[in-house]
């Protein structure tokens, strides 16, 4: 996969400016001298926005990488978490099959050359880390890398939740300190401070906002939006999570703006990062970019983000991403998840299937095969789901994804693998590095669609692979003549193979 493809997983934050975060910065300042920093509060509590203003005031340099579901796979964490690292001659290793069985060698082995390959004085960040499951190996694969961190590197993790289990144990030998939810809390000063910047109140009401909010940074922005919308506070909030409060709120947003714009936001929200040309192709309005840059700017819930590359230490945020051909924009978590509520709502279940087709269509054109399957899902759209693995498993494998090419396929109705041998094909693939009696037996089901069909090609590729699979097993070798047999009229002087 190209660089398009790449970009959700290694971009950075691009935030517009604020107010500044001295007792947050003191903060960090000391808890920097750990190697590693937790940074655990709830959704909009304002966590990303902290560390990106902290390392650029602090003129870090910065290697910003963003988890996501799919980083439970090992190998698609080694994998993009490769891609970012400054390169050099040789690219670092792929989790292929045969480091499985040392999986933590395997790990530290990568992550000394990984930190060897970044400048002094730079942090890498893990941002999202809430969103790697609980019972994913990659926490205690990460507790393994934390483990090898120089010690003129940091690692920075965001997260709505604390640190896992495999991770506690790092932080009882004093190697990582925590920044959490009553560090995050606005004071009352720095609520007014905000205030003023937006010219919005007198001190008066930023007490009572304060008091409303309680701290909680999206609810004070959300409520000041809400007050520039009515000309007056809105004293009689809903009780109940701070997600329900948000949506309120955001309803309310959502309701001061045009038809127009309220479809831009529902069809943008779609997928999971945007780009100003994507919108508008989505959406067919030619004001969708203008309408995303002034959410930014209003810091309205939107980050703006570029394509990642490690900065030197002398090298400010803003001179770096200069020379961006194109904005990326990602709606926070909370809003995006508002937003596609919002959507299921509006739009009947076909209509909702449309456009989500259309979506899918627009990024699997743009290179981001990942977000593009997981719409054309969304969408049932399960032949051009299916027709996208047959064209990406061979890439996927090259990067050791066996993991998530399974996952992709297990996503189809089984009708899709009754029907299509080459999708039994690749499962068997991907099977092979873990199960080989399985891999075995969705060759042999393959193999028996491609007979009567009269595809060569898929009957050797479906006998190689099961002699394969009887060599990785190293068990008894008496089906291999059988097996060996049966290539010999596949293998005529006129077919080209």
């Amino acid at each position: 996969m190209g660089r398009k493809a790449a970009y959700a997983k290694l971009s950075r934050p691009r935030l517009f400016s604020v107010v500044p975060r001295r007792r947050l910065f003191r903060l960090l300042d000391e808890r920097m001298q750990h190697p590693v920093v937790w940074v655990e509060g709830p959704p909009g509590a304002g966590k990303t926005a902290l560390v990106a203003s902290y390392l650029e005031s602090r003129r870090y340099g910065v290697l910003w990488y963003q988890l996501d579901p799919g980083d439970s796979d090992p190998s698609t964490f080694f994998y993009y978490l490769g891609l970012s690292a400054p390169s050099r001659k040789a690219r670092l290793p792929v989790l292929s099959p045969e480091y499985l069985a040392s999986l933590e060698g395997f790990t530290r082995r990568f992550f000394r050359e990984f930190f060897s390959r970044i400048a002094p004085r730079t942090v890498v960040v893990f941002d999202n880390y809430q969103e790697v499951p609980e019972s994913s190996v990659i926490h205690k694969l990460i507790c393994v890398a934390l483990g090898e961190i120089p010690e003129d590197i940091n690692v920075i993790a965001i997260s709505r939740s604390a640190p896992p289990t495999e991770i506690t144990v790092f932080q009882a030998n004093g190697g990582l300190a925590a920044v959490d939810w009553s560090d995050l809390q606005l004071t009352i000063e720095e609520t007014n401070s905000i205030m003023q910047a937006r010219a919005a109140a007198n001190i008066d009401s930023a007490q009572a906002l304060h008091q409303l909010c309680g701290g909680w940074a999206a609810g004070l922005t959300l409520m000041l939006e809400g007050a520039r919308n009515k000309g007056r506070l809105i004293e009689d909030i809903p009780a109940g999570t701070q997600e329900s409060i948000f949506g309120y709120f955001a309803d309310q947003l959502l309701g001061a703006t045009s038809q127009a714009d309220q479809e831009i936001l529902l069809q943008s929200a779609l997928f999971p990062r945007i780009t100003a040309e994507l919108a508008e192709r989505m959406t067919g309005n030619k004001e969708a970019g203008r309408l995303l840059e002034l959410l930014y700017r209003r810091r309205l819930f939107t980050d703006r983000r570029s394509q990642s590359r490690t900065l030197h230490p002398q090298e400010s945020v803003a001179s770096a991403l200069r020379f961006d051909k194109e904005h990326i924009y990602e709606f926070h978590a909370l809003f995006r998840a508002f937003l596609l509520d919002a959507a299921a709502k509006r739009y009947s279940r076909d209509e909702y299937r449309a456009l989500a087709y259309r979506a899918a269509t627009l990024l699997k054109v743009h290179g981001s095969q990942d977000s593009a399957f997981s719409l054309f899902c969304t969408a049932h759209a399960w032949e051009d789901a299916g027709q996208m693995i047959l064209s990406v498993a061979p890439g996927l494998l090259s990067q050791g994804r066996w993991q998530t090419l399974r996952d992709w396929i297990d996503c189809l109705p089984a009708q899709c693998l009754e029907t299509s041998p080459w999708l039994r094909y690749w499962m068997a693939r991907a099977l092979i590095p873990t199960s080989h009696a399985q891999a075995r037996e969705s060759f042999e089901c393959a193999l028996h669609t491609f007979e009567p069909r009269a595809d060569r090609t898929g009957q050797l590729m479906c006998i190689a692979g099961i002699i394969w699979s009887h060599f990785l097993e190293a068990r008894s070798t008496e089906r291999l003549k059988s097996w060996m047999a049966a290539l010999d009229p596949l293998l005529s002087p006129d077919h080209d193979f």
